[in-house]
C-alpha cells in the first residue's frame, strides 16, 4: 500500500468554499508523485464548480506555480527522507 503523506490544504473564498489538497504519495516500488486534489463549489448556487484529482511529477511541482507551502513541505519530506537513506 503507497504512503501517503499530507503537505498541505487551502481554503479560499468568502465561505471558504473553494478547497485544495496536496499530498506526497511514495508507491510500493518508491516511485512519487504529487497528487493534487480539489473541490471548488459555486457558493450561492451551491453546485460544485470543479472537483478532480491529478498527479503532478515531484520536481514538476517543486518548480511550478503551486502551493508554496506545500513546496517546502515537500523539500523537507525529500531532505529527510534522503538523509535516511
Amino acid at each position: 500500500m503507497p504512503d501517503r503523506i499530507e503537505l498541505g490544504a487551502t481554503a479560499k473564498g468568502s465561505l471558504r468554499e473553494d478547497e485544495d489538497w496536496w499530498t506526497l504519495v511514495i508507491e510500493d516500488d518508491g516511485k512519487m508523485y504529487v497528487e493534487h486534489e480539489w473541490s471548488h463549489i459555486n457558493a450561492y448556487k451551491f453546485r460544485v464548480g470543479s472537483s478532480g484529482k491529478t498527479r503532478i511529477a515531484v520536481n514538476h511541482f517543486l518548480s511550478g506555480d503551486y502551493n508554496s507551502k506545500s513546496q517546502q513541505k515537500l523539500r523537507e519530506e525529500l531532505s529527510r527522507r534522503k538523509g535516511t537513506a
